[in-house]
């Protein structure tokens, strides 16, 4: 922790935030003309920094334009479009994640590469997004990682923490660990002799649950939470078919303590409880 620490403040000092809003001063392309490539092209324009347009493979007849701006596919795209501008990563998926945002910039003369932690860091808060925020929040809860990485039992575990952390302030797929494919059944820990009863918090469509299913576990009885109204009717479709004896779907999130508040659904990986959501009477809780 102490070495990450360390990395992260050199990190910013080399580049802090002040430094990505010159770059994108210039001006910049977005890369990803979806949801959150159109959120940013909002929240640039809105503090003042120009941008051109979008880069996205589905660009063409059908997807010429967003926002009234122009979509270019990324082979289509040529020198003289990128000399002197920014690239904006605004992809989310792991098909066309940073690393790819990066190849992609790295072929051709832009005057810099924003995504990741940048995006948080330059435009604050309105950049956020599940697995993005500013570098400055792990600066300011190191003793707390500090805390929560000696209670991890084995370098295995740490170094997979480690890793997650250097991906999110980076955007560099080489810092994220190997993927588990049975990271909720190792093969340690020796399975099951008789059915059980799985709670999945944060059930999304029944993904873990269907996974634990292919692999030969015996689910007796299946309790779900999903706050998310767009997953919630996959999820009890999911649940009316799957090879369990019992499933009990709560439209909820989970907390410390039982209360309403707002949520930003149908976001896709986005969905999450705001930072500032209010408590309200009527909503998901």
């Amino acid at each position: 922790i102490d070495l990450f620490a360390a990395e992260l403040a050199a990190m910013v000092a080399a580049r802090p935030p002040e430094a990505i809003r010159r770059e994108l001063r210039a001006g910049s392309w977005i890369y990803g003309a979806g949801e959150y490539g159109q959120q940013l092209c909002g929240a640039l324009t809105a503090a003042g920094y120009p941008v051109l347009g979008f880069i996205d493979r589905r660009g063409g007849a059908d997807f010429g334009t967003v926002l009234g701006l122009p979509v270019h596919r990324p082979d289509d795209f040529t020198a003289e479009q990128a000399r002197g501008l920014a690239l904006v990563g605004a992809v989310l998926n792991p098909v066309a994640g940073p690393g790819a945002v990066r190849l992609f910039a790295d072929s051709l003369p832009f005057a810099a590469t924003v995504l990741g932690a940048d995006l948080p860091d330059a435009l604050g808060d309105v950049a956020k997004t599940f697995w993005q925020g500013p570098r400055a929040v792990f600066l300011d809860h190191i003793d707390a990682l500090k805390a929560a990485g000696a209670r991890l039992s084995d370098q295995r575990s740490l170094d997979a923490v480690l890793g997650i952390l250097r991906y999110r302030v980076t955007g560099r797929d080489a810092a994220h660990p190997p993927v588990d494919e049975q990271m909720y059944l190792p093969p340690e820990f020796g399975g099951f002799d008789r059915p059980i009863t799985f709670v999945d918090g944060g059930a999304f469509i029944g993904d873990t649950c269907a996974e634990m299913l292919e692999y030969g576990v015996d689910i007796g009885r299946y309790v779900a939470f999903e706050p998310d109204d767009t997953n919630l009717k996959r999820l009890i479709k999911f649940a009316g078919q799957a090879r369990i004896g019992e499933a009990t779907i709560i439209p909820c999130g989970l907390s410390d303590n039982l209360r309403d508040l707002s949520f930003a659904g149908a976001k896709g990986p986005s969905s999450r409880l705001p930072a500032d959501a209010p408590a309200v009477a009527d909503s998901t809780t």
